[in-house]
């Protein structure tokens, strides 16, 4: 006969009279904070993927139209964030929301520095879009932390600012 109870500390405890006991801990629920952050983040990764998806169709097509090289450079960028965004939903998945927020962040400023990387013409659109997503996407993501959307706008800002005056790719001018 198995003789089995769940202690307060939410472990299961299996025994019979004969065998030595079983315990499984089961695991966490989530408190309401951890779901709204759960909502918020998804809402926030499926918006930027979609948005992403759509872009990367338009630049292959707009690349095979018009060979312009710079358009595919742009296209690894996104890609680069999507992969950021999925492993950063995982992330959410199993708790770890602090890591998926860093991460968001990171695929944001990735794509946003892409467009400075190879467009020329348009420093002042990327700079101030770019930051206004790094503040916003950080409020969203890490809300307890402040400081780190702030940080990653500033940090955004310098890169681009950077690229705009080291130019390391050929730029294609887009005005």
């Amino acid at each position: 006969v198995l003789k089995c109870r769940i202690s307060r500390d939410r472990t299961i405890i299996v025994h019979s009279g004969k065998s030595p006991r079983m315990e499984v801990t089961m695991p966490e629920e989530r408190t309401g904070d951890e779901l709204r952050r759960t909502v918020a983040f998804r809402r926030l990764a499926l918006l930027l993927v979609v948005a992403a998806i759509l872009t990367i169709a338009l630049y292959v097509l707009l690349y095979w139209q018009t060979g312009i090289w710079q358009l595919l450079v742009e296209a690894g960028f996104l890609g680069l964030a999507i992969v950021c965004a999925m492993v950063a939903t995982r992330m959410v998945q199993r708790g770890r929301f602090d890591l998926a927020g860093y991460l968001s962040l990171f695929g944001l400023v990735v794509a946003f520095c892409g467009n400075e990387l190879v467009w020329d013409g348009a420093t002042v659109y990327i700079a101030v879009s770019g930051i206004l997503m790094a503040l916003l996407a950080g409020r969203i993501v890490l809300p307890h932390k402040r400081s780190v959307g702030i940080v990653t706008a500033l940090l955004s800002g310098a890169i681009i600012a950077l690229l705009n005056w080291y130019q390391p790719l050929p730029r294609y001018d887009i005005v």
